[in-house]
C-alpha cells in the first residue's frame, strides 16, 4: 500500500501530464488560426515552432536547477502558471 505522500505525488504528476497534453492539443489545433492572425509565412511559422522545441530543451535544464534549489512543488506550480499564460491571446473569439 502506498503512503499518502506518494499517492498525492502520483496524482500531481498525472494532473500535470493531463493539463500539458490538453494545452498542447489545444495549441496544435489553433496553429492555423495563429498563423493567419499573426500573418506568418510558412518559413516564419516553421522557425517559431522550432524555437519552441529549443525553448523546451532549455526549460528542461533550467527546471532541473530550479527544482534542486526550490523544490518540485514550487517549480511545478510556477511553470503551470507560466504555461497557462501563453494561451490567453487565443482564449477569445
Amino acid at each position: 500500500m502506498l503512503s499518502s505522500t506518494v499517492r498525492h505525488a502520483r496524482w500531481a504528476v498525472i494532473v500535470m501530464f493531463v493539463i500539458n497534453g490538453w494545452c498542447n492539443a489545444h495549441w496544435v489545433a489553433r496553429i492555423p488560426d495563429a498563423k493567419t492572425k499573426l500573418g506568418l509565412s510558412e518559413g516564419t511559422l516553421g522557425i517559431a515552432l522550432f524555437s519552441a522545441a529549443v525553448g523546451a530543451l532549455i526549460a528542461q535544464v533550467l527546471s532541473g536547477w530550479l527544482i534542486s534549489k526550490y523544490g518540485s512543488r514550487r517549480v511545478t506550480l510556477g511553470f503551470a502558471l507560466a504555461c497557462s499564460q501563453k494561451f490567453l491571446p487565443y482564449a477569445g473569439p
